[in-house]
């Protein structure tokens, strides 16, 4: 349940101006609380990489841990595994994104077999794409794709011959081959040292860029530094955002042993399963005991400030739409900044602690939720009422 209704976002201005730490005013504008989820998994998850919303209401989750992928009814509360662990036909190892095709069918990266597999609509697995198309030293790993099927995925920066700190967004259609339509700063990583490991492989807290696709084909970029949005439209339009103020957080020890708590928890270790391939599992619980998140906590690189957004957290869900989570301690709510197609924050939105959204559907955002041993619960919120409109094409003109 929504408590607070947006105002008429297209006559919304500024309320009030306020000093904030990063130097910019503060446009103030209206705060929206979700409270109430209206359905529930049953079923728990150990580590969802991929996520989407079928025709039908169900969803379709993929567990990378437990190298499951899952159709399930959240009214009903029946679920169905698709497929099974392997290399052969209607076979995955390590099942990741869940990208949604036009007609309703489904492309599942299949990361452990190095390939990406067709799913119908009906559910039946009908044919592999390999990673690296066309026989490329780089590997297409989409994360989304537009109404027409072109396919949008970052070269990571050792495909491009040696880490840089920006990494290109990609696209690619069978019918225009792979173009480049931005660039994002990526996470800042950290050289290792001699002696005994610090623990963390990057620099955490570090500023950096995140994107996201609308349905019509939009890329959004989330600079960090300013903090804004710029849009890149698929025939060569370019809408740059005005830099957004927001309050600079100390980060406290505190908050590093909260980050390293949750890297051990989103971290698998490897092994090997029972048909030969990879199989992974749970950090041990003797590596995430207090001790020993602390000493990491200690000795690991951290920023002294929180950066503007989580860069996973990025949405678009609908054209014209960009959802962007604040970077907060854990003790805040979850925390986003909606913004529109001219750059401009219209709207904040919270979630109820400890959500995680994983994915958007039909007037609907899901997430997850933990429990004490760190397993996850799908939630579905209804945002029926969270409306903007898209006329942002006036404005920008």
């Amino acid at each position: 349940m929504i408590v607070d209704r947006w105002l008429v976002l297209n006559s919304l201005v500024a309320l009030a101006l306020v000093g904030s730490e990063s130097g910019l005013a503060q446009n103030s504008v209206e705060t929206i609380t979700i409270e109430t989820a209206d359905a529930a998994s049953t079923e728990s998850f150990s580590l969802i990489k991929g996520f989407r919303e079928l025709a039908d209401g169900r969803i379709m989750v993929t567990d990378w841990t437990e190298e499951r992928v899952t159709v399930l009814d959240l009214v009903s509360g029946k679920i169905r595994d698709l497929g099974r662990v392997g290399g052969g036909p209607r076979e995955f190892r390590l099942p990741s994104q869940l990208v949604l095709l036009p007609g309703d069918s489904t492309l599942l990266v299949d990361f452990g077999n190095v390939r990406m597999i067709v799913i119908s609509p009906q559910l039946e697995f009908v044919r592999t794409v390999p990673l690296n198309a066309h026989g490329e030293n780089w590997r297409m790993n989409p994360r989304v794709a537009d109404i027409s099927g072109a396919l949008f995925f970052e070269w990571y920066p050792w495909a491009a011959g040696g880490r840089r700190d920006s990494v290109e967004v990609g696209r690619w259609s069978p019918v225009s081959g792979l173009t480049t339509v931005g660039e994002v700063l990526v996470k800042a990583y950290t050289s290792r040292p001699p002696g005994p490991s610090t623990g963390l492989p990057y620099i955490a807290f570090s500023k950096q860029d995140g994107w996201a696709v609308t349905p019509d084909g939009w890329l959004a970029v989330v600079r960090s530094d300013p903090y804004k949005v710029d849009w890149h439209g698929p025939d060569g339009q370019e809408i740059i955002g005005e830099p957004v103020a927001y309050d600079l957080i100390q980060v406290t020890m505190d908050d590093r042993r909260d980050h390293v708590r949750r890297w051990l928890a989103s971290t698998a270790t490897t092994g090997r399963g029972g048909d030969g391939g990879g199989a992974f599992s749970h950090v041990p619980a003797s590596q995430q005991s207090a001790a020993e998140i602390d000493r990491i906590a200690r000795n690991a690189l951290f920023e002294d400030e929180f950066p503007p957004f989580v860069p996973a957290g990025v949405w678009a869900p609908e054209p014209g739409v960009l959802w962007v989570q604040r970077w907060l301690p854990e003790s805040e709510v979850p925390t986003f900044d909606i913004f529109d197609r001219t750059g401009a924050r219209r709207a904040v939105v919270t979630l109820p602690m400890g959500r995680r959204i994983i994915g958007f559907g039909r007037n609907a955002l899901y997430a997850t939720v933990a429990d004490r041993d760190d397993l996850l619960t799908i939630e579905r919120y209804p945002i029926g009422e969270v409306i903007i409109e898209d006329n942002s094409f006036e404005d920008a003109r």
